[in-house]
């Protein structure tokens, strides 16, 4: 909170500035050498700190804005006891995220099908020991990401993981910004390049997990459900100036 308080401060006397040598010139006159002295300070202080100026600006703009996402998530589990007896149960399992109508089920294979569940879009197939549930082209707002991973999202993953004898998972969610990936800006400001066409940033928040970032898209990679919704939380959210 603190460091907000201080971008309101600069940018309050940046405007006290302005208005002094426009409309009080003779003031600026006698006293210019002492606001002046203020002024440099301010914009050393921006300039220090242009990232959290830049995290401030983007965090109001996007929740007046209120923009639309779309993600797409696919999870992986492995185990021997996943093969295609298990199609029945997580049917079963992933039919339950319909709250509104009615869910739907198209068989496209014997190791894959696709269900329809209220908004949400969802691909499963079973190969070799292991089951993949593909989530795609969520639409989210921006203030409706939260809702989205608590009670769309995690709920359905847990119906399903507790009817799984499961040794190994992994999360991939991707979420696509459009024309505003506001961490892309982000990191070309603290790189301080002055025109970078495409760029691919990794970063590793710990061994198993890692987040992806490109002009137009944020990918989140994790081993827990846990993590990938504390994950998802912070980054979708701007909540956090990331380290």
């Amino acid at each position: 909170m603190k460091k907000y308080r201080n971008i309101v401060f600069a940018i309050l006397l940046l405007s006290l500035f302005v208005y002094t040598v426009w409309f009080q010139k003779s003031w600026f006159w006698i006293n210019g050498t002492m606001l002046l002295g203020w002024v440099l300070f301010v914009v050393q202080m921006l300039y220090n700190r242009g990232d959290r100026l830049y995290w401030f600006i983007q965090k109001a703009k996007y929740s007046v804005i209120n923009p639309d996402t779309q993600w797409d998530l696919t999870v992986s589990y492995t185990s021997p006891q996943i093969d295609t007896t298990v199609i029945p149960a997580v049917q079963k399992a992933l039919t339950k995220a319909a709250i509104v109508d009615r869910p739907t089920i198209r068989s496209i294979s014997k190791q894959r099908f696709e269900i329809r569940a209220d908004e949400l879009t969802i691909e499963v197939y079973v190969e070799d020991q292991s089951l993949h549930v593909m989530f795609t082209k969520i639409p989210v707002s921006f203030r409706g990401s939260n809702r989205t991973i608590d009670h769309r999202i995690t709920p359905v993953l847990e119906e399903l993981e507790a009817c799984l004898l499961i040794e190994k998972k992994s999360y991939w969610l991707t979420v696509y910004f459009g024309d505003m990936n506001p961490y892309f800006g982000l990191y070309i400001q603290r790189l301080g390049q002055q025109s970078v066409s495409e760029m691919n940033i990794r970063v590793k928040t710990n061994e198993l997990d890692q987040i992806e970032i490109s002009k137009q898209k944020l990918t989140i990679s994790t081993a827990t459900l846990n993590e990938l919704g504390a994950t998802a939380k912070k980054y979708l959210t701007l909540s956090e100036l990331p380290a």
